[in-house]
């Protein structure tokens, strides 16, 4: 039986015998497939605002604490976005996205450049310690492992270990551990039997007070 606006949507004669089925809808007619659509662009607006909404809120979790000023911009990345399109083929949404992620990555490496030039700057190779040690020597293990631990807190100064015999073949196992000064690329003293200095304590604190004691600083 034909389809029109009188029988669509009422229940309908069984093929060959079997049950007939209800497809009732809540819209009838052309008008109502029109009302269904606009309901679905809503709902699928919605969802783009609410996901919108997260993402957005995921960025400001990660720029967070950001102090730096990005340039004007048609899209502020702190406000929500909400597109004014039917959702159809020329909608724009996705072009907003691009735009937002664009002027985020600009602020977040302008962010990172003012960081950078914030740090301190020291001359190179104005101060540097040389560890002499010996594989199988206790003592130089104990300052090996605290020399690594210094380098971390005083870092404008340049820490370096090299076996002692290849430095010098004429050095003694009891002599070790030996440290040279280095100072404007010259050598300004160099410290024998370190362990004899430190009273036998290879701890942080009497390692980092005779480094700097040696370094003057």
């Amino acid at each position: 039986k034909p389809v029109d606006s009188e029988t669509w949507g009422k229940p309908t004669r069984g093929f060959r015998g079997g049950k007939g089925r209800d497809f009732a809808s809540a819209h009838t007619g052309p008008k109502g497939v029109i009302n269904d659509y606009k309901a679905h662009k809503r709902y699928q607006k919605q969802e783009r605002t609410r996901k919108e909404a997260e993402r957005q809120a995921v960025l400001n979790r990660i720029a967070k604490g950001a102090t730096v000023s990005s340039a004007p911009s048609t899209q502020d990345p702190t406000t929500d976005l909400e597109c004014e399109c039917d959702g159809g083929s020329d909608c724009e949404c996705d072009l907003v996205d691009d735009a937002f992620l664009a002027q985020y990555a600009e602020l977040r490496v302008k962010q990172m450049q003012e960081a950078a030039r914030s740090r301190k700057v020291f001359e190179v190779g104005s101060d540097m310690l040389v560890h002499l040690y010996h594989p199988e020597n206790y003592a130089c293990g104990l300052l090996n492992t605290q020399l690594e631990l210094l380098a971390r807190k005083l870092v404008h100064v340049k820490f370096a270990a090299m076996v002692a015999k290849e430095a010098d073949a004429s050095i003694e196992m009891a002599d070790l551990p030996v440290v040279l000064i280095f100072r404007g690329q010259q050598q300004q003293e160099a410290v024998v039997d370190v362990g004899s200095r430190l009273d036998g304590e290879f701890t942080l604190e009497r390692v980092q007070a005779f480094v700097q004691e040696q370094l003057g600083l």
